[in-house]
């Protein structure tokens, strides 16, 4: 394992990402559909997918942010356009139509390629200061370079209202 974690200011130990992520976590291959991995998230209620390669590597993430349209304000424009999935449309029509065509687009067409790593130890004022400064809401939690977990802004809240004593999480 890692080394211990630094004490917290009370003298109890710190809290690390091992105390707050969601493991295992719920990844999606490069290969799969945008569909599938939407249906995933829905299913699951989660906001993101690690996308993993056949060795559980971490290629790259998929976000909410990804596969909602995000309005973007051009000066000439009558209307607002739109960037949905890598692609161009202004009205509501054409957005229906991109979210058809990109249902079968592969995962890996509209993943981050960017993604923040932490380990299990990394302690929770750092995993904060990462999701701040990289502007992001999801952090991989890796071990030898495989994926064992993911701390989302909501785990933070965990700190906040911790379970109470002996409460079991629903299966």
């Amino acid at each position: 394992m890692g080394s211990p974690a630094a004490p917290a200011p009370s003298g109890g130990p710190t809290l690390t990402a091992r105390d707050i992520m969601s493991a295992p976590p719920i990844s999606i291959g490069p290969e799969a559909t945008v569909e599938k991995a939407a249906r995933l998230m829905l299913d699951r209620d989660i906001g993101c997918l690690p996308v993993v390669d056949a060795q559980g590597r971490v290629v790259g993430i998929i976000t909410e942010t990804n596969l909602v349209p995000a309005a973007v304000p051009l000066p000439e424009a009558e209307h607002k356009v739109f960037s949905l999935l890598g692609m161009w449309v202004s009205a509501s029509e054409e957005v229906l139509e991109a979210y058809q065509r990109a249902r079968t687009l592969p995962v890996k067409q509209v993943m981050s390629h960017e993604v923040v790593a932490v380990t299990r130890d990394t302690p929770i004022p750092k995993l904060a200061s990462l999701m701040l400064e990289k502007g992001v809401r999801h952090l991989v939690v890796v071990d030898g370079g495989k994926l064992v977990g993911i701390v989302a802004r909501r785990d933070l809240l965990k700190c906040l209202a911790p379970p109470p004593e002996g409460h079991q999480p629903p299966a």
